[in-house]
């Protein structure tokens, strides 16, 4: 119902007694203008949709972030940056990129756990000359 309509209704109802004394009337004319003080359900749907749409960016945002971190740290590590080795239908390394199963970036590594292991009492140091793995002899205690 028009905005219009609505208020002429409105009129002839205040300024007939008769027709203010009908409890259906009544409860008719409480409904309508009820209903018109209600947003439209098209509004409410529109602003849901939005909200909803709103929230999906977030998640998305928050899903990019999260790759970007696991790409970050399979780089630093030398693991597949997609699943780190633990997918075996991973279409970059068909499960086999574990960590160290190729060259780490030990230049952007070494700062971010440099100063868990000297909370712990440890350092990094070379290994010795022609040793490339390591061995839990190679950890150097700096107490």
């Amino acid at each position: 119902m028009n905005e219009q309509m609505l208020n002429l209704l409105q009129q002839q109802f205040s300024s007939r007694p008769e027709l203010q004394g009908n409890p259906q009337l009544s409860a008719m004319m409480q409904a309508l203008i009820e209903r018109r003080s209600d947003p439209a359900p098209a509004v409410v749907e529109d602003r849901r949709l939005e909200q909803l749409e709103k929230s999906r960016a977030r998640w998305k945002q928050y899903a990019k972030g999260l790759a970007e971190t696991v790409r970050f740290f399979g780089d630093m590590l030398g693991a597949c940056s997609l699943c780190w080795g633990e997918d075996s239908e991973c279409p970059h390394c068909q499960g086999e990129g574990t960590i160290g199963s190729r060259a780490g970036d030990i230049e952007r590594l070494l700062p971010l756990i440099e100063p868990v292991l000297a909370q712990a009492g440890l350092a990094v140091c070379p290994a010795p000359q022609g040793r490339a793995q390591t061995s839990s002899d190679d950890v150097t205690d700096v107490d």
